[in-house]
């Protein structure tokens, strides 16, 4: 069976972001293709030429501990939201953990972005990440 061909991205340092805002990615644990540029548009993985098809696109978040309010991660496909996302709705303040996943359709040029969102003043630990796949 063929290797899978995609990147999977993080961040080196805790992110303060509003919400509605991308969460970026300055590091990357594998990247087959450059879907990914580490010096800029770093919210971003972006279809290269040649490599439009089907892919599985996720992301991982999870706040730092002492986060209260609301809180929850989505994507978007070029800007416009697509049909995922995850929210969890909870006062305490242990640290937060959320995913999502999706499989769509993509053609060359076409970026994808994981945006926060919350009530709150909420940090995103490094632990946060961000993938994708082609699968066909």
């Amino acid at each position: 069976m063929a290797r899978l061909i995609g990147a999977r991205v993080k961040n080196s340092a805790t992110q303060s972001r509003a919400s509605n805002s991308a969460l970026l990615f300055d590091q990357e644990d594998w990247d087959d293709a450059a879907f990914h540029d580490t010096g800029s548009n770093t919210s971003r993985l972006t279809i290269p030429t040649g490599m439009a098809g089907r892919y599985i696109v996720g992301a991982f978040g999870k706040t730092s501990a002492g986060a209260a309010g609301n809180y929850g991660i989505y994507l978007q496909k070029n800007g416009a939201d697509i049909n995922a996302a995850t929210f969890i709705y909870s006062n305490d303040t242990s640290d937060k953990q959320v995913s999502v996943v999706t499989i769509i359709d993509a053609i060359a040029t076409d970026y994808f972005e994981v945006k926060v969102n919350h009530s709150g003043s909420i940090t995103w630990a490094t632990a946060c990440r961000f993938w994708l796949n082609r699968i066909g």
